[in-house]
């Protein structure tokens, strides 16, 4: 075994920076990732490289986020898809029970909704990863409590205010 040190090309820099990306900075993650593909870099290499080449390591990162947050779009849309699918097919067969049994009937109607939901929640996903920005809107309204004194009054056709209520 020879201690004169390895000459590393530019693609095997390259590859070794990419596997350490990969595992989160990790050098000794990545050297055994690499020694099981063949490519025998010690993590104190990797580990040196990372200071050494800081430009090169930081280009690799910013790819290996790129493909990574890519493969995890592609999993949202399809997630998408067979949500839209599969709400629809519960939506029918909640329609077919519907006439018959009103349990199954209620199943496929609840099944139907959280299918919804998991399709509305994962188009929201899929918007952020692709740098789509969802709007955020509350569902609380702030109004004083004269206004939902006044509100309940003309819905309900009684006069309410502060600790008591009377009808009109």
């Amino acid at each position: 075994m020879s201690n004169k040190p390895t000459k590393w090309s530019e693609a095997g820099i390259a590859n070794g920076l990419a596997a350490v990306a990969l595992y989160s900075g990790s050098s000794t993650k990545a050297a055994r990732a690499l020694k099981e593909q063949g490519l025998r870099i010690p993590a104190a290499t990797l580990h040196s490289w990372k200071g050494r080449h800081p430009e090169k390591y930081q280009r690799a990162q910013a790819e290996v986020n790129d493909r990574i947050w890519s493969e995890v779009g592609d999993d949202w849309r399809g997630t998408i898809s067979d949500a839209i699918k599969a709400t629809a097919e519960a939506v029918d067969k909640a329609r077919d029970a519907a006439r018959g049994d009103a349990k199954e009937a209620t199943a496929f109607a609840n099944a139907a909704k959280a299918l919804s939901l998991a399709g509305a929640i994962s188009t929201d996903k899929s918007g952020a990863v692709d740098g789509r920005i969802t709007e955020r809107k509350s569902v609380l309204e702030y109004r004083s409590l004269a206004e939902i004194f006044n509100a309940l009054s003309q819905r309900f056709g009684a006069t309410y205010s502060q600790g008591s209520r009377t009808t009109r």
